[in-house]
């Protein structure tokens, strides 16, 4: 079923009439029209076309552009084919820019800088790679495989925090109409009694007080604090540096996920590059753009510094202390045999499976820890309230 405007004129004036039909020459119209108008039902799906896309849509506009490489289709021709397919408004204008650079002779990196805040971190490096060794296919491919298990982790960790957080969420509701209703009851029974409490029932009385009276305080403090916090970072480079270091050396199971994320993305970058055939230190200095952790960068930059001081590369990477023994033994036998391009391919296919590893155990860690901690809470008010009724039933025995 359509719907149509029609316009008529009656009497001299300009009159209107919706018509619902599947066709217009089945219907009674008016005399002397002067327009008929389809009125079309608004589709939500359209809205999509002028939205911005989510990390997903463009991470597969990217794995797109990979497959079409493989198959030996230039990357202009690429990309215009993809201008031609894509809907979405902000990807298509994605698309001209880098399709712009392309036919003006720019650094694709470059045309994309405008975007850097809705692409992932490692897209714009990967671009800077291809304008240094200009093999685009085996960067995009690199690139693809990396967005790939980035998307795979993602899902994972979500599909992982679910349940834990839709648990948390419902706790705390049910916290605070306990602290709000609930446990005031019993207060006032616990005083009109004048009962020794035991302190689990202080800390809980205690503790609804602080929730009733300071709850949106602390909240629009700690709100306050991060918003300044990331104001100073991002303005302070010896901060940002700092921040960087803390969550590498200080957080255990933050910082290694990170740092083994980084080094990875580094060994990646560093076997296209080698497998280019460039120089070890010029490959070296430009697989290190994919580190975006400063303190990492600082000390992966430094082994460049120490092979102009005539170490050797195995001994240079053991200055770092970022890698175990495992690695610089990898690397010292790789640079005895001249083979440090294997040597560094097998690193990049270690790295991927540890970091794979690591984002397995954290996820089957969530959940446990998440059940455990909220079951000690809700034994921890079970106890705080129903310790001092059962010594009050038995005083009453008594």
């Amino acid at each position: 079923m359509k719907k149509y405007k029609i316009y008529y004129q009656e009497n001299q004036k300009i009159k209107s009439q919706n018509i619902l039909t599947n066709n217009l020459e089945n219907e009674n119209l008016p005399k002397n029209i002067i327009k008929i108008k389809e009125i079309k039902k608004f589709d939500y799906k359209n809205l999509q076309l002028f939205l911005k896309p989510n990390e997903e849509q463009i991470i597969e506009l990217f794995i797109q552009l990979s497959i079409m490489l493989e198959s030996n289709i230039l990357l202009a021709d690429a990309v215009k084919i993809l201008i031609k397919s894509i809907k979405n408004s902000y990807l298509l204008e994605l698309l001209k820019s880098m399709n712009s650079a392309l036919q003006n002779g720019k650094p694709i990196f470059e045309a994309l800088k405008k975007y850097e805040n809705d692409l992932d971190p490692i897209i714009i490096p990967f671009f800077r790679i291809f304008e240094k060794n200009g093999n685009i296919k085996s960067v995009m491919s690199a690139l693809s495989t990396l967005l790939k298990i980035k998307m795979k982790n993602k899902k994972d960790l979500k599909a992982s925090l679910r349940y834990p957080l839709v648990v948390l969420v419902t706790f705390v509701f049910a916290l605070s109409l306990i602290f709000s209703f609930v446990v005031p009851k019993f207060e006032n029974i616990f005083l009109q009694y004048q009962m020794q409490l035991p302190l689990a029932t202080i800390i809980l009385l205690e503790t609804k007080n602080f929730f009733l009276n300071y709850f949106f305080y602390l909240l629009l403090f700690v709100v306050i604090l991060y918003l300044f916090l990331k104001y100073i970072i991002n303005h302070y480079k010896a901060l940002f540096y700092l921040r960087d270091k803390i969550i590498i050396k200080y957080l255990p199971i933050i910082g290694t996920l990170s740092k083994t994320y980084e080094l990875y993305n580094f060994f990646v970058a560093l076997n296209i590059l080698l497998k280019s055939k460039y120089e070890f230190h010029l490959c070296l200095e430009n697989a290190s753009i994919l580190i975006k952790n400063k303190y990492l960068l600082d000390k992966i930059s430094s082994i460049n510094k120490y092979l102009k001081n005539g170490k050797s590369i195995a001994d240079a990477f053991e200055a770092t202390q970022l890698f175990d023994e495992l690695v610089i033994s990898l690397i010292r036998s790789g640079e005895a045999g001249s083979t440090i391009d294997i040597c560094i391919q097998r690193l990049q296919v270690m790295y991927e499976k540890k970091f794979d590893k690591k984002i397995k155990t954290l996820t089957s860690f969530i959940e446990p820890i998440f059940f455990i901690l909220i079951s000690s809470l809700i034994l921890w008010i079970m106890l705080a309230i129903f310790t001092p009724i059962w010594n009050m039933s038995e005083m009453l025995n008594i």
